[in-house]
């Protein structure tokens, strides 16, 4: 150890000792050379030629492996550093005598089995740096792919980057991202490996993420780090589509951190690496938001602070010049999340943040799209009112068409094979049973059942009835205009309305599209179905942005006590006389009949039902296919 130390400032009498020593001081030695990069270029001629002088001696080839080792880390680490490695430099300072291929061969065999046994975790991201050198070539990138199995040299870089307090260098890093990125898009990324590589335990890789994200944050020179949370977002992006991963990062608490890192960088985005960290914690948030429970999310998002942390973005000169559409984006997220009841407490509790960053963002880029937000929430606010105060009817229909009593929905019971039909009375349950067809359908309605959204709890769902019930109440008279224009131009056809909620404008929270169903092998059910009501059913399609990507259409029932207003609309129609229309319109309005909305059908692209507009305008006739 006193040699060693004795020899540090000169690296010719490091490699002296190396060869005199062998194996058992090369981790040492190398730890020094790693540290000493002043003194590589004098290196370089002499590892070469310890290199060509590698026989069939065994200590020669342990000397090779040391060399290899060696000349690797001063290469993929100190060259580019000062970003001197370009592929001319690169071939003009290899070893002539060496074929590529023999040196991938030896390279792989160094990262299989040599690295896993070392404690420094640069060996790692030289690794990534070296192989980002060469990928560009197109030769070389092929042979990497099956030498070097860079699927699972990714996975070890990120288990050690993300579970180890080791500071990395600058551009050791970048190039590991760059080949994160070229990985994802050229073989979806080593996910795979990357869970293998903590015992598959996806728990495990979620409360691995949400520290590193809170150490990096943390500190107070987090400058040169923050740029690295870009690692971290193309994991998640990666990901995202994993539900049980995601739950897990939920339940670590990863939205309050990210909220909480975005706060503390957004008034102070002085450096590129700051503003690099706050875009990777947006993006981060970004995909968690993605995934089908992404109304979840908003929720925990607002509670943990997002909206201040918008405030602080918005006015943000270097954030809105560079990324302003990660902004929109959130905002934009969060007017689809005000559909939900979880998301509209959270609102609630929020509002005097709401409206103070509604003066802060005014003249900025995000105002319009905030200016929605707040403009709609208010909206929403006023229907979770009357929806607590119980204003909106939560009764029901029974199902057998002799009977159609109206009552709270506690004196009904379900079918208990199909789930769908309600029946006030095991007589009306025989009855239907035998009379009114339900055994033949019994089945089919049990499929239907089986396609209805699993994602939102009885609450989310009733709130959802009650939000739909607003907008029919509002257009109703539009919506029987319509009915009867659609029956004329679709005579005998089962008429479908779609409230189109993911669109939504500073003057309406939806669009409203009617069309109707065609009679094939996936709908044939909600046909026969609104047949048999003898005109007390109507179906309606509610159509909502789950995340910030999803959208799904669900079919809802809208039932009348008696059959008495498809009736007249049908006579209307009929008769073709538009002159009469309203008049006769404006008399169901002003009569008392009973409407409601029945629980969630199902998904109609569960179903295999597509719908599609077939003119631009959207309160026109669309096309629904199975």
């Amino acid at each position: 150890e006193s040699a060693v130390v004795a020899a540090s400032g000169d690296g010719h009498e490091l490699i002296t000792l190396a060869e005199r020593e062998g194996p058992s001081i090369q981790k040492f030695l190398l730890a020094l050379l790693y540290k000493n990069l002043s003194t590589t270029a004098p290196l370089i001629p002499r590892l070469e030629q310890a290199l060509d002088s590698a026989g069939t001696n065994d200590e020669l080839r342990l000397l090779e492996a040391c060399a290899s080792r060696v000349l690797h880390s001063l290469w993929g680490v100190s060259l580019l550093r000062y970003e001197s490695l370009d592929h001319g430099a690169f071939r003009d300072v290899w070893p002539t005598g060496w074929k590529w291929i023999h040196f991938l061969d030896k390279y792989r065999e160094l990262i299989a089995a040599v690295l896993p046994s070392f404690d420094v975790p640069h060996l790692y991201y030289t690794s990534m740096s070296f192989i980002g050198t060469l990928a560009d070539d197109t030769w070389v990138a092929d042979v990497l792919d099956t030498q070097c199995q860079p699927r699972k040299l990714f996975a070890r870089a990120w288990v050690c980057l993300l579970d180890s307090d080791y500071a990395i260098d600058h551009f050791s890093f970048r190039y590991l991202g760059i080949n994160m990125r070229r990985s994802t898009e050229g073989f979806h990324g080593p996910w795979d490996e990357i869970i293998e590589g903590v015992g598959g335990e996806k728990a495990v890789l979620a409360a691995i993420v949400v520290d590193y994200v809170e150490r990096v944050t943390s500190h107070a020179t987090i400058s040169l780090d923050l740029q690295y949370l870009a690692f971290v977002a193309y994991l998640i992006q990666g990901l995202f589509t994993d539900a049980h991963f995601m739950e897990s990062l939920c339940e670590q608490g990863a939205v309050k951190i990210i909220t909480c890192a975005i706060c503390k960088l957004a008034p102070d985005l002085c450096s590129t690496e700051s503003i690099e960290g706050l875009y990777a914690l947006l993006g981060i948030l970004r995909f968690c938001i993605r995934t089908g429970a992404g109304y979840h999310w908003v929720a925990h998002s607002l509670r943990s602070g997002l909206v201040s942390a918008i405030a602080l973005c918005g006015p943000s000169g270097s954030m809105e010049d560079a990324y302003p559409e990660w902004l929109d984006w959130l905002v934009q997220t969060m007017t689809h999340g005000l559909l939900f009841k979880s998301v509209l407490l959270e609102v609630r509790a929020e509002w005097p943040n709401i409206t103070a960053a509604h003066n802060t963002l005014q003249g900025h880029t995000i105002f319009e799209k905030w200016d929605i937000f707040t403009r709609l929430a208010g909206i929403q606010l006023e229907v979770l009112a009357a929806y607590e105060e119980g204003e909106f009817p939560r009764h029901r229909v029974c199902s057998n068409a002799k009977c159609a009593m109206v009552a709270e929905k506690t004196n009904f019971r379900r079918c208990s094979a199909c789930s769908v039909s309600l029946y006030c009375s095991t007589v009306c349950q025989r009855q239907d049973w035998r009379l009114g067809q339900h055994l033949d359908y019994c089945r089919r309605y049990k499929f239907v059942q089986l396609s209805a959204p699993s994602g939102h709890d009885a609450q989310e769902r009733s709130f959802l009835r009650a939000v739909l019930s607003e907008s029919y109440m509002l257009l109703r008279r539009t919506a029987m205009k319509r009915r009867i224009e659609v029956a004329r131009c679709f005579p005998g056809r089962t008429p479908l309305f779609l409230f189109d909620f993911t669109r939504p404008s500073a003057a309406y929270s939806m669009h409203c599209m009617f069309g109707v169903l065609p009679d094939n092998d996936h709908t044939r059910i909600f046909v026969d179905m609104v047949q048999r009501s003898g005109g007390r059913l109507e179906l309606h399609a509610m159509r909502i942005q789950q995340g910030g990507i999803q959208s799904r259409s669900y079919l809802i029932p809208l039932h009348f006590d008696t059959g008495a207003t498809v009736a007249t609309l049908e006579k209307l129609a009929t008769a073709e006389s538009p002159e009469t229309d309203i008049a006769e319109i404006e008399k169901i309005l002003h009569s008392t009949a009973f409407e409601v909305y029945g629980d969630f059908l199902g998904d109609l692209e569960k179903l295999g039902i597509s719908l599609t507009l077939a003119t631009s305008d959207s309160e026109s006739v669309y096309h629904c296919s199975g």
